[in-house]
């Protein structure tokens, strides 16, 4: 096998995805020929719930081995039919992560299969779908007919896809990993100066888009026990919230957390994020179901700092010292391990270092090619 075309987007695009991408392909490309078939126009900037779905600050990565295509224009199917034209690798490896997208992606597959005759690989970046329905599980399971063979993020999820698709069809897991921003980190003083945070106040981050399963309110209900006992504690809430915003605001009243809490709403800027990642000493992962990838997840170990997770696969995966995963049920007790991790902070942040060398890009980007040569034997 010598080249692999890939559909999926890229940064100037603010999915979490396209920053995903931009990893992968970069170390792609150090291994073998790639061609790029990236997305001109996905939808206007109106139905983007974080505003336009473009950030010019984000950076196109620098490509050497790449031949970059980005002419998929979600409302012009003459560029579909471009793109499937001009795939000239040995195997189509596309992205899927949103149902908008279905009909490029269900269209670029069958052409690759039955014109083109080679395997298509398939990345689901959500099994699962966050907010469960029926239609939406009708849409993935189309989708999921037209690939050949699967890459996943967890072996739950890997689960979850067989049981979905009821077929042999290879599903590898190759997990998604450290997304790095280009924007150089800056020290946690000068974070916390740039937000308007006292230098020794102790502060969590609950960052990313805010949505049902990620229970934002284990993370205020922690911090309230915290806070009885020591009120430096301060919590950031950083990201578009994607669900009624008044419940978590009526809770934070009803605790007396107003002056704990700093919100930055929205999608966040990469300038953004540096400032409230370097300004925490503890990122909360609270969710009560997670098995698939977190960019948020994912952006911390780049950031190097210490974790609380919830108990849950996707999450254990990667932070697996007991020390760090908490009982979402129980406040009190999640309390006291924050506490432990504050008082040693060095400790968790060598922690963090030591598991962040088992997640090397390149070693994906290795893992990616041999599974793609399994698919002629």
């Amino acid at each position: 096998m010598k080249k692999v075309s890939m559909c999926g987007p890229l940064p100037p695009i603010k999915w979490g995805i396209s920053e995903y991408t931009k990893s992968l392909v970069s170390a792609m490309e150090q291994h073998i020929a790639v061609q790029f078939l990236g997305y001109d126009a996905m939808y206007p900037d109106a139905l983007y719930p974080g505003g336009a779905y473009k950030d010019d600050t984000l950076l196109k990565p620098k490509l050497h081995n790449t031949n970059l295509q980005e002419s998929i224009n979600r409302y012009n199917p003459l560029s579909w039919i471009k793109a499937w034209v001009d795939i000239d690798g040995d195997v189509l490896h596309i992205q899927y992560w949103i149902r908008f997208l279905s009909p490029i992606v269900i269209t670029i597959d069958l052409i690759a299969r039955y014109i083109h005759k080679i395997p298509v690989v398939m990345t689901i970046h959500n099994v699962i779908p966050h907010e469960i329905s029926f239609r939406k599980l009708w849409i993935d399971k189309l989708v999921y007919k037209t690939a050949t063979s699967f890459v996943v993020h967890s072996q739950k999820n890997k689960e979850d896809l067989i049981e979905i698709v009821w077929s042999k069809k290879s599903v590898e897991v190759i997990p998604m990993w450290i997304l790095p921003i280009s924007t150089k980190k800056i020290s946690k003083q000068e974070a916390r100066t740039q937000l308007d945070i006292w230098q020794d106040r102790k502060v969590l981050l609950a960052v990313g888009n805010i949505r049902a399963y990620k229970w934002l309110d284990v993370t205020i209900n922690i911090l309230s026990e915290l806070v009885k006992n020591d009120g430096d504690y301060l919590l950031i809430i950083a990201g578009k919230c994607r669900e009624e915003r008044s419940k978590y605001q009526t809770q934070i009243d009803a605790l007396g957390m107003q002056d704990h809490i700093l919100r930055i709403p929205g999608f966040l800027s990469e300038e953004q994020m540096n400032q409230v990642f370097c300004a925490s000493d503890i990122q909360m992962l609270t969710y009560t179901h997670f098995d698939a990838q977190s960019a948020a997840l994912a952006t911390g170990l780049w950031f190097d700092i210490p974790m609380i997770v919830s108990d849950f696969g996707g999450l254990t995966d990667v932070i697996d010292a007991p020390e760090y995963v908490i009982d979402i049920q129980d406040a009190h007790w999640s309390a006291h391990k924050i506490i432990s991790v504050i008082d040693d902070l060095d400790r968790s942040i060598h922690y963090i270092q030591q598991r962040k060398k088992h997640f090397s890009w390149d070693v994906i980007a290795l893992d990616t090619i041999a599974y793609y040569s399994t698919l002629f034997w």
